[in-house]
């Protein structure tokens, strides 16, 4: 309902501005009709933060198509599953979403955009999906250091946990509600120390020379809905 009220304030918006003209608008008219226009494009652009916008399997299929939904066991670290819902974004990344009622399949608590590509391949395509904040699948670690603005912390690879983003130490990701995990990379030949330095629970830096080695990408891109 709100969807349908706001496009309808945006159709009325645009209507009155195609008689009256942009000189005869008012300023707050005007500035109403651009944010309303921004708000409208970046839904519509595939980002996984618009997936929080919808509240059941039942609006997936209304905006996505039902062949690209589909509800299955969603497998997480140590074991844990539970049921979830699949929804293909294209070949190279799917987005898995979890819910509050997963009886119902209805309110929505996570959307993470997962690459489909071998989590050890040396560069993974970043497909059509990512995060409005500039992050996307495939993103190197010196790429991703750079839109930061300084190096952040991960965990070491090498187990479930392996791989997550632990801090962004005040750069420009933090507070930004994205939880992100880089792949391990290629399998390259480390030193016993340098193995020590990024492999198993330990605090990685993003600047750490061993990873050039390891070439590690993102993974996966994490959102959760406020209430």
């Amino acid at each position: 309902m709100k969807n349908l009220i706001f496009s309808a304030c945006i159709a009325c918006t645009l209507s009155l501005a195609s008689c009256m003209g942009n000189s005869g608008m008012s300023d707050e008219a005007k500035r109403y009709a651009d944010s309303a226009l921004m708000a409208d494009s970046l839904a519509a652009l595939p980002y996984v933060e618009n997936v929080l916008e919808l509240n059941s399997e039942a609006d997936l299929i209304r905006k996505y198509g039902e062949g690209s939904v589909s509800y299955d066991t969603i497998w997480g670290a140590e074991g844990f599953f539970t049921m979830g819902t699949y929804l293909i974004t294209d070949e190279y990344s799917r987005i898995e979403i979890l819910w509050s009622d997963s009886a119902s399949r209805k309110g929505l608590i996570s959307a993470t955009l997962v690459s489909n590509m071998d989590y050890y391949a040396e560069t993974l395509d970043p497909g059509t999906w990512k995060s409005r904040t500039g992050v996307s699948l495939g993103m190197s670690t010196d790429d991703l250091q750079k839109l930061n603005g300084r190096p952040f912390k991960f965990s070491g690879f090498g187990w479930d946990y392996g791989g997550g983003v632990m801090s962004w130490e005040n750069g420009t990701l933090d507070k930004k509600g994205i939880a992100v995990q880089l792949s391990e990379g290629t399998s390259a030949e480390l030193s016993q120390d340098e193995t020590n330095q990024v492999l198993g629970d330990v605090p990685v830096m993003s600047n750490n020379p061993a990873l050039q080695k390891l070439k590690p990408r993102v993974w996966s891109i994490s959102v959760a809905k406020v209430n």
